[in-house]
């Protein structure tokens, strides 16, 4: 197997189980899995930003990441390299507010969000690693 696909197959499935595993824990609530967060992070955000809270922008920004990755992905199997690249950089652009996001909403990242953030890295790596 190319290093490129071994790359894309590690970095798929790690992406997908994190949805099913525990991703992030919130002060006194049990933690919510990765699908829970991906569902609620427009909800949640949209309600903070209405509030003036600075984690609503915050929040919404992470939600950009998952349709941005399923970009990535549609740009990876239709073969249209410029676009996924840039998608790509808009990824990693993007992945960083995850731990502000963190940080001012006192969001503790357990398992899942870990497995998320290391799938879509190994998944995209494949294009910038010089062959």
């Amino acid at each position: 197997m190319a290093p490129r696909t071994a790359l894309l197959a590690t970095g798929l499935a790690a992406y997908a189980v994190s949805f099913a595993l525990p991703a992030v824990k919130l002060q006194d609530m049990p933690p919510l899995r990765g699908w829970v967060c991906a569902a609620h992070v427009y909800t949640v955000g949209a309600s903070a930003a209405r509030d003036g809270e600075w984690l609503g922008p915050l929040l919404l920004a992470c939600g950009l990441i998952n349709p941005a990755m399923l970009l990535y992905l549609l740009f990876r199997f239709t073969g249209r390299a410029r676009p996924r690249r840039v998608t790509a950089l808009v990824l990693a652009g993007l992945l960083p507010v995850v731990p502000v996001t963190f940080a001012v909403g006192d969001i503790r990242p357990i398992l899942g969000c870990g497995l998320w953030i290391a799938g879509m890295l190994l998944t995209v790596c494949g294009d910038f690693r010089r062959t």
